[in-house]
C-alpha cells in the first residue's frame, strides 16, 4: 500500500518513516523506509532527513546511496521553490 498510488498512507505514517530512518539498528529496515518516502510528498523535512543520511560516513553504502536518489527524486517533485 506505500506505492506511488497512494501518497495519502506514506503522508499518513511519515513520522514512523523518519522514526525509522533516523533510529533503526538494522540497515536494511531504514533502507525500506528511505523507499517509502520516496513515494510520499515533497517535503522539507523529508528531503533533509534524506540528505544528512546520503551525506552520513557512518552509514552503510547501499543505504547513503538509496537516500541520495530519494532525496533527489523529491527534490525535482517538488520543483524549484524547495
Amino acid at each position: 500500500m506505500l506505492s506511488r498510488d497512494h501518497p495519502g498512507v506514506v503522508n499518513g505514517v511519515r513520522p514512523l518513516l523518519h522514526e525509522m530512518v533516523d533510529r533503526d539498528d538494522n540497515d536494511a529496515v531504514r533502507r525500506l523506509a528511505v523507499i517509502a518516502l520516496r513515494n510520499g510528498s515533497a517535503e522539507r523535512a523529508t528531503i533533509g532527513i534524506l540528505t544528512a543520511l546520503a551525506d552520513d560516513d557512518e552509514a552503510g553504502r547501499e543505504l547513503r546511496e538509496t537516500a541520495g536518489k530519494v532525496a533527489q527524486q523529491l527534490r525535482r517533485k517538488a520543483g524549484p521553490t524547495r
